[in-house]
């Protein structure tokens, strides 16, 4: 069985002396006192052995007990011992220090060491044990048999991960209304340009949960997990829109209640109760769900169906999407009367069957399929809310026609309040209850009086209610469950403390092994929770120490009686990774890279404790690919290839097969492609089309996430493609600035690049002032942070760049292929054989290495750049290089060797930053040949492409070079071009950005004319 490294233990030699809280004598004579303070005085510790864990609480014995005839010992230590992470070398040398400091007069005797009536050794967690002898059988289980709630067909049986295990998750509270404010609010104090009711998501969107899936797992959220705000409903009862269903077979509707859609829910109100559902007893029979898709976009999909007697364990839902289709099984057997994720697909704008559409069909004769409704995308939040609400309720089911009223709202009449918040923003309270949850479990758990007790007791009892009878349970309340057998449950949160200076408040965490003494209804120890606790965060605080901060705090585990530790009937963990309160932690916080290492250690530790609890090795899923390369080797073919990377922290993170995956033009990606090999040959069905290739590494513990996203485009007859260098790497936290009484988030100096996209940003912060005083959660105090961005959707690094560049190239007559530019850079790839090369370094820019100051990662012009780019020129090669650092990243890093090079090479000077806050261009009478008169780049935050706050003006340098356009504001040189041997285009903004795409086709397409045109033109 695999075992986790346990953490180095300390040693030093200054002798602490622990005094005995004097126990009443009782039945003990004399002599036995007298030994328990010889005891006392003889017992001498290292100090170093308890020093790592000084953020836990103070280790000391409160009192020792001496059984002179039993010969044994028993010292008792205080309960803030159990707040740290026992290990058998650390018990082992204690037990050890304890006897040589007792002497020989105590040497038969034998020692125990208890913390809260347990023996320490109990404090130590299965995977952690030396032999499995040492296994608490208490704390293991059986592995599910399946088949699991859902599983995607193609997607392979992850043995050494998780599959067939099913996990809930919830990313800390949400908007939630509060009654006696009389309004709609956050749980938490907007700091540091967010808030913890969105923050947490920010890990579990785009991470943790991913992570998850693709190591097999079924995750479940008593959230919305869909960020798109358009929702479309497709249902027997009603659709919206023009969405309809089609249906072969026989099939027999209202024997089974189901979903009813209602575009407003009040209280006492369970849309799954409203409606009706299909049913057929044939295992042919189908149903075609063809929703009509009010914008072109990504929307998760989830499903409904209801409960009947002679369930089908096997049904089949095949989503049509634009890319292709991919087929799941789900087990109706559980899971009734609520939503169900599948996946999410890209579809486009309207109705159309062939690539939009789901269609559910049986695999079991002789079982009833169900079939209820489908829904496409997340929504906005739809449940009111006011003091006095079921009284309006009450209004409500008065009123004839509701359905008309409702869609035009009468205030006066109604009284009601929408959050106005898309689904997901909003706590776990209300979107249980759209998910068909029981009154119980929603909203009577305060009476209805207090939507906030409601929602964070809502999450574990939601937890117990999906397991319902496949546990027993404390009450009888959810024996109407929904059967699905969750292993665990992770509440994720980030409200550990505050400090003043620049010390790491860490990461806590908090279990519960009391109530129902101390076991599960399924007879396991509660120590398993605490056992979760455990490896989650040393995987936590290990990871971070190793790839982050070296100093990162552990604080203690605490067996504490919080609601969503004692209340969930599995194995529940209550995770504080960090404080949100606290600018030192923070600074990481916010940084993508931090947030993929948090979230990747979260996993392992869910893993590893699955894995030890169900008796198998543990294999972690690898990391994405890299070194992407897509070349044309004749005709129509090309090969993609890539490298597998190597987790320095994960010997098992081993890549043994990889997933092609190919997306045409605008549309989604198609499933996977297995290939044993790091390269593959494919024949683009087109001409014309822009391709887009990403790939993952599979291993038997799960998929990795993708790659970054490389393109082709061919044109018939052009064997001479030009050459795409995808060199935007970039993600990174915005800049910090610290001037002892001011200090906080130096937005204006760079606002960071997100992974992909970022919710979590509500705006600015605007109180810098260290002494400002928290007064509540409208006057924030030091780190407090505007509203305006809150619901925005934040632009940031889709790796996808390339296509967009090519799109443009192919458009203009040219074929295009893409590589990263760790190809670009090796001496190995050849570059003459590209008649122009295009270098996309869009806000690539020189930030600090997470581990050290001292090292700045995204340099745009290293040492292996120069050299690759020298080596071109010196053949004649032509070259466009556009980003909004392309000259600030050498100055600000005092680069002489990058300033040389772009001096002599490039033949372009940096001037300064910031040139403009409006992204107007206009060509010089020198660039008019070159460029449109002018053109605009994206300075905005409501755009499909990310904001450029910061671009570069940049001036020409040697003779050859000229000004090809200025920035409107400010008349500052934006771009220069240089004519000479080899001819070169820089712009010190990124093309990309460009949002109308017939000007960005008409830029890059002039661009390319002037670098691969013999033609001589005019200079100034």
């Amino acid at each position: 069985m695999q075992k986790p490294n346990s953490p180095s233990m300390k040693t030093g030699f200054i002798i602490i002396i622990f005094f005995i809280l004097f126990v009443p004598l009782n039945a003990q004579d004399v002599r036995s006192v007298r030994l328990e303070k010889k005891a006392m005085r003889r017992s001498v510790f290292i100090p170093g052995m308890f020093s790592e864990w000084k953020h836990t609480g103070g280790v000391n014995v409160d009192s020792i007990r001496v059984y002179k005839a039993e010969k044994t010992i028993y010292y008792f230590f205080n309960p803030s011992t159990t707040h740290i992470p026992v290990r058998n070398e650390w018990e082992t040398n204690l037990r050890m220090r304890i006897k040589q400091a007792l002497g020989k007069r105590f040497n038969d005797y034998t020692i125990h060491l208890l913390a809260r009536n347990r023996e320490l050794e109990e404090y130590i967690p299965n995977a952690y044990r030396e032999t499995i002898q040492n296994t608490d059988k208490k704390r293991t289980a059986k592995s599910y048999p399946g088949p699991a709630l859902v599983r995607r067909l193609d997607q392979p049986v992850f043995r050494n991960g998780l599959s067939d295990h099913h996990i809930a998750i919830w990313p800390s509270h949400g908007f939630f209304f509060d009654q006696q404010l009389d309004r709609w609010q956050w749980q938490r104090a907007r700091l540091w340009q967010t808030v913890e009711d969105i923050f947490p998501w920010s890990f579990t969107s785009a991470y943790l949960v991913p992570m998850l899936e693709n190591s097999g797992a079924v995750v479940m959220l008593p959230r919305e997990r869909d960020p798109q705000v358009h929702e479309v409903i497709v249902d027997n009862d009603g659709s919206t829109g023009l969405s309809s269903i089609s249906t072969t077979g026989s099939w027999t509707s209202n024997q089974y209640k189901g979903f009813k859609w209602a575009d407003i829910l009040f209280s006492n109100q369970n849309p799954f109760l409203d409606g009706t559902s299909l049913s057929s007893s044939s295992h042919t029979s189908s149903v075609t769900y063809i929703p009509d898709i009010p914008e072109s976009g990504d929307y998760a999909v989830t499903v409904s169906y209801a409960k009947t007697e002679a369930c089908d364990t096997g049904v089949r839902y095949t989503v049509h999407y634009d890319g292709g289709s991919e087929t799941y099984t789900v087990n109706q057997c559980m899971g009734t009367g609520t939503w169900i994720y599948l996946g999410t697909f890209h579809f486009r704008k309207g109705q159309n069957q062939r690539i939009g559409s789901v269609t559910l069909t049986g695999s079991v004769p002789g079982a009833i399929l169900s079939a209820d409704a489908v829904r496409f995308g997340g929504g906005m939040g739809n449940v009111a809310r006011k003091p006095g609400d079921e009284v309006i309720a009450k209004q409500r089911s008065s009123v004839q026609g509701v359905p008309d009223v409702i869609a035009t709202p009468d205030t006066s009449v109604f009284n009601y309040v929408l959050s106005g918040k898309p689904r997901w923003m909003e706590g776990s309270r209300y979107y249980l209850q759209y998910a068909g949850m029981p009154d119980t479990l929603v909203y009577t758990l305060s009476n209805g009086k207090n939507d906030y007790n409601d929602d964070y007791m809502s999450r574990p009892e939601w937890v117990n209610y999906l397991i319902g009878p496949a546990q027993a349970q404390y009450s009888q309340k959810y024996s109407s469950g929904l059967d699905i057998p969750l292993d665990l449950s992770l509440a994720f949160h980030t409200d550990a403390g505050v400090s003043w200076g620049d010390t790491i408040i860490g990461t806590l965490g908090i279990y519960s092994t009391t109530r129902n003494e101390g076991f599960f209804p399924d007879g396991r120890s509660k120590m398993t929770s605490r056992d979760l606790t455990d490896l989650v965060q040393t995987q936590l605080v290990n990871d971070i120490r190793r790839e982050i901060n070296p100093i990162w705090t552990r604080r203690g585990m605490w067996d504490r009686e919080y609601s969503e530790a004692w209340r969930p009937v599995v194995p529940s963990m209550l995770l504080e990774l960090l404080s949100h309160q606290n600018l030192a932690d923070m600074r990481m916080g916010l940084d993508p890279r931090f947030k993929f290492i948090a979230s990747r250690a979260i996993y392992k530790g869910i893993l590893r404790f699955l894995a030890t609890e169900q008796g198998y090795d543990a294999v972690v899923q690898p990391l994405p690919p890299d070194h992407m390369a897509v070349e044309l080797i004749g005709g129509k073919q090309v090969r993609i290839s890539w490298q597998p990377v190597a987790d320095s922290l994960e010997p098992s993170a081993n890549a043994e097969s990889y997933r092609v995956y190919v997306k045409i033009n605008d549309g989604g990606f198609a499933p996977g492609v297995p290939t044993a090999q790091k390269s593959m040959v494919y024949e683009l069905p087109e001409y014309n089309a822009v391709y887009s290739f990403r790939v993952t590494a599979v291993n038997k513990g799960g998929e990795s996430f993708p790659s970054e996203t490389i393109s082709a485009g061919i044109r018939p007859g052009d064997n001479h493609p030009v050459l795409i260098v995808n060199g935007f790497d970039r993600v990174s936290a915005p800049a910090f600035f610290d001037k002892y009484d001011m200090a906080g988030i130096a937005s204006w100096q760079d606002e960071g690049v997100p992974y992909s996209y970022d919710l979590s940003f509500t705006g600015s912060q605007y109180d810098f002032t260290r002494n400002s005083e928290w007064i509540n959660d409208d006057n924030q105090g030091w780190g407090a942070s505007h509203a305006n961005m809150e619901a925005s959707m934040i632009q940031g690094n889709t790796f996808s760049n390339p296509a967009v560049h090519g799109k443009s190239l192919l458009d203009a007559g040219y074929s295009f292929v893409s590589v990263s530019d760790e190809v670009f850079e090796s001496p190995r790839f050849i570059k003459a054989v590209y008649p122009a090369i295009d270098v996309i370094f869009g806000e690539e820019r020189g930030v600090k290495s997470l581990l050290s100051d001292s090292v700045a990662d995204f340099r745009l012009f290293t040492q292996d750049f120069i050299k690759a780019v020298q080596e071109y020129t010196s053949i004649g090669g032509n070259l466009l290089i556009s980003g909004a650092y392309v000259g600030t990243d050498m100055a600000e890093n005092s680069d002489s060797a990058a300033i040389h090079f772009a001096s002599d090479v490039l033949h372009f000077s940096w001037r300064t930053n910031h040139a403009t806050t409006i992204g107007l261009v206009q060509a010089t009478d020198a660039g008019s040949s070159l460029l449109p008169s002018s053109f605009e780049f994206n300075t905005g935050w409501d755009s499909p492409v990310y904001r450029v706050e910061s671009p570069d003006a940049i001036e020409p340098s040697g003779k050859g070079a000229f000004r090809i356009c200025r920035y409107a504001s400010g008349s500052t040189s934006a771009g220069v071009a240089y004519s000479g041997n080899y001819r070169t285009v820089i712009l010190g903004f990124p093309l990309e950005t460009i949002t109308d795409e017939r000007q960005r086709m008409e830029v890059i397409g002039r661009i390319m004319q002037f670098l691969t045109s013999q033609t001589a033109i005019k200079k100034l």
